[in-house]
């Protein structure tokens, strides 16, 4: 299997099953975001050629993000922007709370931070991709 193959066959069949619900289950833990990364690692060392690279090297050669960098982008910020932008009905759209004050001088799109100060709320999509 070439490299062309690989990629196609990997971001189509096992990207969507673990990226599934990221927004709601961004792992924190170290152990746990290990053990999603170890199916992306595992997976990059089947192509024939490359099994010897180091990680970060298969990932380049493959044109691979990391999974937690896919977990951020897009997973998390377009997530954002589809609440942002009124894709979603106007109850998923109160879940991040727009500033009104104007006086700032900021832009629009400036999402108001809720304090949180239990660690559990503090993981959770609306406090966590704010701090993004």
């Amino acid at each position: 299997m070439d490299r062309t193959t690989f990629r196609l066959l990997y971001t189509s069949l096992v990207h969507p099953h673990v990226e599934y619900a990221n927004q709601v289950w961004n792992p924190k833990l170290r152990k746990h975001i290990d053990l999603i990364g170890n199916v992306q690692r595992r997976a990059t060392k089947l192509v024939p050629g490359i099994e010897d690279f180091s990680y970060k090297e298969r990932l380049e050669l493959l044109n691979l993000p990391t999974l937690s960098y896919r977990r951020l982008r897009a997973g998390d910020m377009i997530e954002v922007y589809k609440i942002v932008s009124g894709k979603y009905d106007e109850a998923v759209s109160q879940f991040l709370p727009m500033l009104t004050d104007s006086s700032t001088g900021v832009h629009s799109y400036k999402i108001y931070k809720r304090r949180s100060r239990l660690n559990l709320r503090k993981n959770n999509f609306t406090c966590r991709v704010i701090d993004a």
